[in-house]
């Protein structure tokens, strides 16, 4: 049987060489503590996720939320944080401007994993944003380091009146792309050897319009790759913006 997160450690290693290496797993103790403290059960997938990387993210980790368990059991032995059964902190946010932090709704469990939403810490905000943790630690790897990494990328939507992904799977497949953990119909994370690109759909509206981003080393190879999903899916595609690098920009300079 393989790991519960080996695709998500696959990629994280694919994002950022060695960053296997670079991770300090949490021990039963520190697991047992956080249940004890939190008054909350850890889901599967994040027991093992902390198994793996709890102490120390390494070079995977955010730049400003602390998914340390270190931290999270400090919120709660501080009384910053209050013991909840539903409701369980596991990332804090450090830059206040960037608030609010990342909980757990355990009364929303999925896939051996849970929703994961953005919660004031008085509750005055839940705002639902993942279908699961895996979802959002890919999606965000993803996003920082594949998509804003490339020369091009650019932001758009895709809309159709069911399910968004039910087209766009085939078609992605199709021109080589393939998804590196399972995901639900609210976000798409696609991979190939030139181009990422994800998606993401609001779990309160449904999975009929997803908001991508797709990067890559050219806007040439990305409009054919949008081209592609445009005329082989009912899907609507709508592009919102472009960016492009000072080297791509010459080179398309010189083209002309």
């Amino acid at each position: 049987m393989q790991p519960l997160n080996r695709g998500l450690e696959t990629l994280l290693c694919s994002l950022v060489s060695g960053a296997d290496q670079s991770w300090q797993g949490a021990s039963p103790e520190d697991l047992a503590q956080l249940e004890q403290v939190s008054g909350a059960k850890l889901p599967a997938a994040y027991r093992a996720f902390l198994a793996r990387m709890g102490r120390d993210l390494g070079t995977s980790r955010f730049s400003s939320l602390d998914f340390s368990i270190a931290k999270i059991i400090s919120c709660y032995e501080q009384g910053v944080v209050q013991p909840d059964e539903r409701f369980l902190l596991i990332g804090w946010e450090e830059d206040d401007e960037m608030m609010p932090h990342v909980f757990y709704d355990l009364s929303r469990p999925i896939r051996q994993d849970a929703l994961v939403i953005n919660r004031d810490l008085d509750g005055s905000s839940n705002s639902p944003e993942f279908e699961t943790f895996r979802e959002f630690v890919a999606w965000s790897a993803i996003y920082t380091l594949g998509i804003l990494e490339q020369p091009c990328h650019c932001m758009g939507s895709l809309t159709n009146e069911k399910d968004v992904r039910e087209h766009l799977d085939p078609a992605m497949a199709a021109m080589g792309f393939n998804s590196p953990i399972e995901t639900g119909p609210y976000c798409g994370l696609y991979r190939e050897q030139r181009a990422w690109l994800t998606t993401l759909a609001p779990i309160e509206i449904g999975p009929t319009h997803h908001g991508f981003m797709l990067g890559g080393p050219s806007e040439a190879e990305l409009r054919a790759i949008l081209g592609r999903i445009a005329t082989s899916t009912p899907l609507e595609l709508e592009i919102e913006t472009w960016s492009r690098d000072e080297d791509e920009d010459e080179d398309e300079s010189e083209d002309d």
